[in-house]
């Protein structure tokens, strides 16, 4: 979830059913590798049940659908700076849901040119 939850964030998650999670919010579900906090982008209804489809912020795919028995709640505050930032309102859940669709868009070049400077300035200089 980086930038808006980077390694090592202290972030505060509430158990909540699966009706309380909007698209926007951050949800927290159980997967092979661990516990994963991605953010949802909608709830899809199907003949199997209710999913939620979800993306890391800088992902361009979506995450293979959460089931609800992965999911275990939703963070609502998370600890940068020393703040303690809220954000369990629709303000937070709109801003971040246009966070997860067009921050690919917009970090992915930089992170690419950071990684090729990075290489280029590790080369042996002759």
């Amino acid at each position: 979830m980086f930038p808006v939850l980077g390694r090592g964030s202290v972030a505060r998650v509430v158990l909540c059913s699966f009706e309380d999670i909007h698209p926007g919010d951050i949800a927290v579900f159980k997967a092979k590798i661990g516990f994963i906090c991605h953010r949802v982008l909608k709830k899809v209804y199907s003949q199997e049940g209710l999913f939620l489809k979800t993306k890391g912020d800088i992902s361009r795919e979506c995450d293979c659908l959460v089931r609800q028995e992965a999911f275990i709640g939703k963070v609502v505050s998370f600890k940068k700076v020393g703040l303690n930032i809220h954000i369990d309102n629709f303000f937070c859940r709109a801003a971040g849901f246009c966070f997860g669709y067009f921050l690919p868009f917009l970090i992915r070049p930089f992170l690419a040119l950071k990684s090729t400077l990075i290489r280029y300035d590790a080369q042996p200089k002759t």
